[in-house]
This record gives structure tokens, sequence and C-alpha cells, in this order.
């Protein structure tokens, strides 16, 4: 979600910021230009996937170990929320232009509250 967050917020001054980039300019702050937009994204995929293989692992093993009826079904609400970040992490990866952070960010960011949201609530699941 913090590299959602990160990607999201130079992507989205990359493309906003066009209009008074000398303003910013004579301050000192840099900001990326919109031409960058396709390549932060695709750093931002890249980097998400490596915390995404993880999270993903871990649910699946809670979702196969547990004995908790409510429990999996927490773990396969996870688990459908981490293949949608994946799917979108994927379509980004493959084209980066269509699939850009700015369009689609808030989704990665959303999906990985929810994710969390669910595991914080499945440590106070009893039988």
């Amino acid at each position: 979600m913090l590299v959602s967050l990160g990607y999201g917020i130079s992507i989205q001054n990359a493309g906003d910021n066009f209009l008074n980039q000398h303003l910013y300019t004579d301050e000192g702050y840099n900001y990326s230009l919109p031409e960058e937009i396709p390549t932060l994204s695709f750093k931002a995929a890249f980097i998400t996937l490596f915390f995404l293989i993880p999270g993903f692992t871990i649910q699946l093993y809670i979702l196969l170990k547990t004995t908790f009826k409510r429990l999996k079904i927490l773990a396969s609400g996870a688990l459908i929320c981490y293949v949608i970040i994946f799917s979108v992490d994927i379509l980004t990866l493959i084209n980066p232009i269509a699939y850009n952070f700015r369009d689609f960010g808030m989704i990665w960011v959303l999906l990985s509250l929810t994710t969390i949201f669910i595991n914080g609530i499945s440590i106070f699941v009893k039988k």
C-alpha cells in the first residue's frame, strides 16, 4: 500500500503540475515529467510484486491450515483481493501506458487496505 501511495503521488504530481512547473523550478522542487508516468508505473508494479508474493503465500497458508470456518471465509476474501491486485499488477507490467497508477492506483490502495482490515479482524476471530 505504501509503495502504491508513494508512486501514486509522484504520478499524480507529474500529470497535474505541468501548468505551474515554472513555479516549482524557481523554488527548487523537482517533479517527474508527464512522459515519465509509464516508467514510474512500471517501477511501482515491479516493486509491489516483491510484497505481493509473500503476502499471497502467507494468506494461502492461513487458508489451508486453519480449522476455523470464519477464518477460512476471511482468508478467502483476502485472497480475492490479492488476485485482483495481482491482475492489475501484471497488466501494468505488460502495458504501463494503459494501466498507469494515475488511473488504477486507488484499486491497489483500497484492496491493500481491505486485506489489512481482513487480517486485523481475523486476529479476534474465535470458534
